[in-house]
Parts: C-alpha cells; structure tokens; sequence
C-alpha cells in the first residue's frame, strides 16, 4: 500500500532507490537528505484499513514500500527523536504482522550480502 499525504511519490523514491543501487552513497556523502526523502515516504504508508496493521516487508506492501523499508534498516545505527519514531513504527509492524517479520529477516540478510559485496567489489577496483 503506498504512501498518503506525501511530498514525495513512490516513482521519486523508486528512482532514488535504483540510483542508490547504482552508485552507493557512503557515510561521508550526503546521506542526511536520501535519508529523510526515504524517511518521509515509508513513514507515511498507512496502516492497513482492515487490521490496522502496518505492512513493509511482506506481500501486502508494494515494491517500492519493500525497497525502501530495507533500506531504511540502516536507522537502526542512528539516534534521534525521528529514528525513535521510526523505530516505534517498525515494533508495531512487527508485532502485528508475521510476514513482515520473515521477510524483515530476509531483507537483513540479503542487504547485508549487497553491502559486502560492493565493499568488495570497490575494495578491488581502486
């Protein structure tokens, strides 16, 4: 389910997700602002009518909400009052949605071989 009563559109975010895949931004880069675009859509995708569960990893959750909410683990290794809000958000999804939490699980472990992989390939190319 996508985002409502946002500035930013899913294609916006699409677009940025599949630039980011292409040329990685590292901690020196400006990662404050993709940050806080990303931030600001996954923040708003709305709880689903029916549960009032939130959904952003499992099936329910169109792509884009997948891609993102995968790459916004990464908060995770920050500290603030929008990263706490953040992080609220993802213990409701979590504890009301199963298959968010097996496919939370799975994007862990799939990011995490992405990101070795790149290091290693950026390790050998310079």
């Amino acid at each position: 389910m996508p985002p409502t009563n946002v500035d930013v559109s899913s294609t916006q975010v699409e677009a940025l997700l599949e630039r980011l895949r292409k040329e990685p931004v590292g901690s020196e880069g400006s990662t404050d602002q993709i940050m806080k675009v990303i931030f600001d859509y996954i923040i708003n995708v709305p709880e689903d009518p029916l549960g009032g569960a939130y959904h952003w990893f499992c099936q329910l959750a169109d792509n884009v909400t997948q891609e993102a909410a995968t790459f916004l683990i990464r908060l995770f290794a920050y500290d603030s009052q929008r990263v706490d809000d953040w992080k609220a958000r993802m213990k409701k999804m979590i504890f009301s949605c199963c298959d968010c939490v097996r496919a939370l699980q799975e994007a862990k472990r799939t990011s995490q071989q992405t990101c070795v992989y790149l290091y290693t390939l950026v390790k050998h190319h310079l």
